[in-house]
């Protein structure tokens, strides 16, 4: 799937995504169910991948320009 965003909504969703991974870290902490802890820590882990992502395509957009 390919999803076209400009500059803006990029930044908006690696604040999103980043805002969501600083909140999830705080669940993690409060959780006590073992099971649970680690699907949190799976999903915040994909929001992070997710984020560098976001990152990198606005890092390469920026190079492209510059050339």
């Amino acid at each position: 799937m390919n999803l076209q965003v400009n500059d803006e909504e990029r930044e908006l969703l690696v604040k999103l995504i980043d805002r969501e991974v600083t909140d999830l870290s705080a669940e993690i902490r409060h959780t006590t169910t073992h099971d649970y802890r680690v699907d949190l820590n799976s999903y915040r882990d994909q929001l992070r991948e997710l984020s560098k992502r976001l990152v990198s395509c606005d890092e390469d957009a920026a190079t492209k320009a510059s050339r």
